[in-house]
C-alpha cells in the first residue's frame, strides 16, 4: 500500500509467492509483483470513485472482466475459476452486506438462466 501525505490511500500492489509449494521455514519464499492497481486499471488513485469505475468496467466489458478473473487467480492456470462462479465472486466484492449480495447474485443468476 502507498499513502498520500494526508494519510489517504494512494495505491496498492499485489504480490504472489512464486515458490508456494516449496516455501517452508527453511526455504525462503520468492515474491513477484503481480500488478499495481493504478497501472492495471488506469486510475490516478485508489479510492471509492476509482473502485466504482473499475467495478463498472468489469460489469460491462468482457475484456475487463477477463482481466479481473486473471488477476483474481494471480495469473495462475492452476486454479481457474469456473465461468459460472465469476458472478458470485463479483457480487462478493461489490456487495457489503447479505441483502446486497443476494440482490446482486440473484440478478446474475436470472441472467444466466436466460442464456
Amino acid at each position: 500500500m502507498s499513502f498520500n501525505s494526508d494519510g489517504s490511500l494512494a495505491d496498492q500492489s499485489t504480490y504472489y509467492l512464486t515458490n508456494l509449494k516449496d516455501a517452508t521455514n527453511k526455504v525462503k519464499g520468492r515474491w513477484n509483483k503481480e500488478y499495481q492497481f493504478s497501472q492495471e486499471w488506469k486510475a490516478r488513485q485508489l479510492n471509492i470513485a476509482s473502485l466504482e469505475a473499475v467495478y463498472s468496467e468489469i460489469r460491462t466489458e468482457q475484456k475487463a472482466r477477463e482481466q479481473w478473473v486473471k488477476l483474481y487467480d494471480v495469473s495462475s492456470a492452476a486454479a481457474k475459476i469456473p465461468p459460472g462462479q465469476v458472478g458470485g465472486l463479483y457480487c462478493a466484492i461489490v456487495s457489503l452486506d447479505e441483502e446486497a449480495y443476494k440482490s446482486c447474485y440473484c440478478k446474475k443468476a436470472s441472467v444466466r438462466d436466460k442464456q
